[in-house]
């Protein structure tokens, strides 16, 4: 008799509060909310939560680019329901990883995804923090010669307040290892040189070199216009003939854009070059928190300046491969002085010497170095190599400019890549020693200055040296 004035009580209170018989009869059992509507290809099973909250999990999976090509292209990747016309490829020669979503902001709300991926499967390379939203997946790629094989993963739930979603959603790619051969070498290697006259007989045509890089090739090839450039490790190729490499080192500086940076091995410094490629920044590039890693990429060069470009890949360093390296802390500034800047004129030649090796085997070629001089009257030119006045510049363009140092000269270059928006403090340094003029102490990177469509050739090539700062403290 209690338990039926119980239930009578119950259920009046239920009809007070506006549910109906239905609804007492399974208060116990969580409410099914109506599917929101929409034109939704995936459809995750939803559980709970808002409207709201069921509705950022739909638009995240239907509508956001989740799943990504982390490369030389950042593509989307589809779930397997969208490879009528072929599974996608990650490429090696890409550089090709993963970038996935794990947070993404929905108005006021955040979705959290759920990835889950076998790391058990041969082209597993590991998983980095890109940033709070993003994870990259590295790919471990066996490299040429190796078959291709494949990588899968998968979307398997999501979470938004308190809906959850069981996704089960399916991706696959191809993997493709590299078609260009890359090869190991250390910073020593990349600069050895040949410091003595080299005469090369072009067809009848005769040319000379002060000193040579061992990775350029200077020979003569018959019925080819004469140029020498970068030795290829990869003849066979029908296109792309190019030495690529794979260079171990500390990373000493990356540019605040991101376009280039400075890799170190003791005393040898190797500018590497993203250009409109992908920034380098541990955003893009996770490893480079690490400081210590292997750089893979091609040898290239700007103007004479012998630099890596096209990067497809920087993993870190494991401990035995760092004890490899010259530590190069504290980093050595080379004095360049009269002296110094004497011995790169060489009789006979219009340009400055370009392959120069000290007796420790260092190179010059974007080394660091340190210099004293007076600001030369007149030399301050802008971007379109027009003379102009310290209250001209700014700091989203190149300038130069020329310091007296005893009898010999040094060009001083403005890398506006070093301090684009005016925020690191270098600019204003700079721009204020030039007004001031007189005595100026800078450090900075140095690099070749010379021909860009005959880069390594010495007729009609008046390259020079320059100095060029990257950090505020550079200027003193």
């Amino acid at each position: 008799m209690k338990k039926s004035r119980f239930l009578c009580a119950a259920l009046a209170t239920f009809m007070l509060a506006g549910c109906s018989i239905q609804d007492l009869m399974f208060w116990k059992k969580e409410k099914e909310l109506p599917y929101p509507e929409g034109n939704w290809q995936y459809k995750p099973a939803l559980k709970g939560g808002t409207e709201a909250e069921r509705l950022a999990i739909l638009d995240t999976v239907n509508n956001k680019p989740i799943s990504n090509k982390n490369g030389k292209s950042t593509d989307e990747i589809y779930p397997e329901v969208e490879y009528p016309e072929g599974v996608p490829t990650l490429s090696q020669d890409d550089g090709d990883g993963l970038k996935l979503t794990t947070s993404q902001v929905q108005g006021d709300l955040t979705v959290k995804l759920n990835w889950e991926i076998d790391e058990t499967q041969a082209y597993f390379g590991g998983i980095l923090r890109s940033d709070d939203a993003h994870n990259i997946i590295e790919i471990n790629y066996p490299g040429k010669g190796n078959p291709d094989g494949e990588f899968v993963w998968k979307l398997a739930t999501l979470e938004c307040g308190s809906c959850t979603a069981e996704a089960n959603m399916f991706y696959k790619a191809k993997t493709v290892n590299e078609e260009y051969r890359h090869d190991n070498y250390t910073l020593a290697q990349v600069y050895a040189i040949h410091d003595q006259e080299l005469v090369v007989d072009a067809g009848g045509d005769e040319h000379k070199f002060a000193s040579t890089f061992d990775i350029v090739d200077y020979e003569y090839h018959e019925g080819k216009t004469y140029s020498p450039y970068f030795k290829t490790n990869n003849p066979e190729a029908t296109e792309k003939q190019y030495l690529y490499l794979n260079v171990p080192g500390k990373v000493i500086y990356t540019a605040p854009d991101g376009n280039w940076g400075l890799l170190a091995d003791g005393k040898n410094m190797l500018e590497f070059y993203a250009g409109s490629g992908t920034a380098f920044n541990e955003k893009n590039w996770p490893n480079l928190a690490n400081k210590y890693v292997r750089i893979s990429g091609n040898m290239s060069q700007y103007c004479g300046n012998v630099q890596m470009g096209f990067v497809t890949r920087i993993t870190a360093l494991k401990d035995e491969e760092k004890a490899t390296l010259a530590e190069p802390d504290p980093l050595f500034y080379r004095t360049i002085d009269e002296s110094l800047l004497s011995s790169l004129k060489v009789d006979g030649y219009t340009c400055a010497k370009q392959a120069v090796k000290f007796a420790d085997n260092s190179c010059l070629c974007n080394g660091l170095g340190q210099v004293t001089g007076t600001l030369v009257p007149g030399s301050l030119k802008n971007s379109s190599a027009e003379e102009c006045e310290a209250s001209a510049l700014v700091s989203a363009k190149r300038f130069t400019f020329e310091l007296q140092v005893g009898s010999e000269k040094l060009q001083v270059a403005y890398d506006y890549h070093t301090d684009k928006e005016g925020k690191v403090g270098l600019f204003n340094a700079l721009k204020e020693k030039v007004a001031a003029g007189g005595s100026i102490t800078l450090k900075g990177t140095m690099r070749y200055s010379g021909n860009d469509s005959g880069p390594f050739l010495t007729e009609g090539n008046n390259g020079v040296w320059s100095i060029v700062p990257f950090l505020a403290d550079h200027v003193a």
